[in-house]
């Protein structure tokens, strides 16, 4: 059974019962949450949550939402980034400002996976792959020491 549904199930939020009815139909055990969530047992937007605070509390890693196709990456990044009082930055809907992007340089970017978006005279808006990252937080900062990132 997989990770998320696992979970669930010892912390109470579903019902073993409801995970054996699905098991007895010939369910694909893999499948179980999938089929929880489309039946009604449970919300998707309960399953976000509850994948978000796992996220928050350090038990997952946000890569975890890669194994299900049904759960919406985008979804689970604006919800993290509500609660972490955040701003969600969708690149695919950003036009990129290389020359902001020069001042950095390229090895930093790779190793902390980030992306300057945009800046103005207080501020630089950086777009970070893990928003929870201190070390990438504080290298950031030191590059732009009198702005605010």
């Amino acid at each position: 059974m997989d990770r998320i549904t696992t979970d669930l199930l010892s912390e109470g939020s579903i019902m073993k019962g409801q995970v054996d009815r699905l098991l007895a139909k010939g369910i694909d055990e893999n499948l179980i949450l999938r089929d929880i969530t489309l039946s009604g047992f449970m919300t998707m937007d309960r399953l976000v949550r509850f994948i978000v605070q796992k996220v928050r509390d350090g038990v997952y890693n946000l890569s975890i939402i890669e194994n299900y196709d049904y759960i919406h990456e985008k979804v689970v990044l604006e919800k993290l980034a509500d609660e972490l009082e955040m701003s969600f930055i969708d690149l695919d809907s950003v036009d990129m400002d290389y020359h902001l992007m020069a001042k950095v340089p390229l090895a930093q970017l790779q190793k902390h996976n980030i992306i300057p978006v945009y800046q103005d005279d207080m501020s630089v808006t950086i777009a970070f792959n893990d928003p929870l990252d201190i070390e990438a937080e504080e290298s950031v900062q030191r590059i732009f020491p009198k702005k605010n990132c």
